[in-house]
């Protein structure tokens, strides 16, 4: 039962991100040919498809980790040491870049201050 979920969720993971993936070339290419074709350009489209972007490598990375095709190491020290690499970095964005982040999102955004 458990062994179906997960293959629906993959399924369901790997629609997502074709149907991104398409959402994506099709602004651009409608982006460009109104941009050099006709002279303006569509505003929100390049906005889109950068959320889109980031969206697709969060789920792709999340497959590919999920087969054991994201981060690879010839032997296993090499793997234990890349995997204490990984939680650090993001121990790190957490703890030192992500408050800094916040910060200038209140800014550029004109929140008051939370914190």
């Amino acid at each position: 039962m458990l062994k179906r979920l997960e293959n629906g969720f993959v399924l369901v993971s790997r629609a997502i991100i074709g149907l991104m993936m398409l959402a994506m070339f099709g602004m651009v290419f409608t982006n460009v040919v109104t941009r050099y074709g006709f002279g303006f350009s569509i505003g929100w489209a390049e906005e889109v498809s950068s959320f889109l972007m980031i969206w697709v490598t969060y789920l792709g990375a999340g497959l590919a980790m999920r087969e054991g095709r994201h981060v690879d190491a010839p032997f296993p020290a090499a793997q234990d040491i890349l995997r204490a690499d990984v939680g650090f970095q993001i121990e790190l964005y957490h703890r030192k870049l992500l408050p800094i982040e916040r910060i200038r999102a209140e800014r550029v955004l004109q929140l008051p201050n939370s914190g």
